[in-house]
């Protein structure tokens, strides 16, 4: 009797952060700021790269209590956060970050630094780095990384090439 094998093939991406993330960051961020720091202002495209870029950055150097524990430029809602993860393809991390954005117990905590500072206080674990009911699922999730890469490689068309500023001691 012949069976049939079946092969799986996987392909592997490795993100180097300095030729698949940074250039957009770079680009971006130049983007951003000859716009005012104005996030509405933005193509669609690369708001969602800086959202996720700078969430993904925050959490990986903090967890949750790093992000949401400050206010972001222009204090957007958390949701708009959980729509960039979703929008390249990182459902169940957007999952989370709404999950842990509805454990505070007041409306819009994005504009209530206070109310979240001290909520986080209150509940903070320093034996376990963060609040116990949060975890910390997206602190150093690689798969974020990956498809930001992905979804950047994608849409690069939409993004700016960084200029660099001339250097201070060029007067031409």
């Amino acid at each position: 009797m012949r069976t049939n094998r079946r092969i799986n093939i996987v392909r592997e991406f490795a993100v180097d952060f300095w030729t698949d993330i940074w250039p957009a960051t770079l680009g971006s961020q130049q983007m951003l700021t000859s716009l005012g720091d104005d996030m509405s202002r933005l193509p669609q495209n690369v708001r969602i790269f800086l959202l996720v870029n700078g969430a993904q950055g925050v959490i990986d150097n903090g967890g949750y209590k790093y992000f949401f524990g400050q206010d972001w430029p222009g204090t957007p809602p958390y949701e708009d956060f959980a729509n960039a993860y979703e929008a390249i393809g990182c459902i169940r991390q957007a999952a989370d970050l709404r999950r842990v954005a509805a454990s505070f117990p007041f409306s819009e905590p994005h504009l209530h630094k206070e109310k979240r500072q001290a909520f986080i206080d209150a509940r903070y674990d320093k034996s376990i780095y963060c609040v116990p009911e949060w975890g910390n699922a997206l602190c150093g999730d690689e798969e974020v990384w990956e498809r930001l890469a992905a979804f950047y490689a994608m849409c690069r068309k939409d993004f700016p090439a960084f200029q660099p500023p001339k250097p201070w001691w060029k007067f031409w």
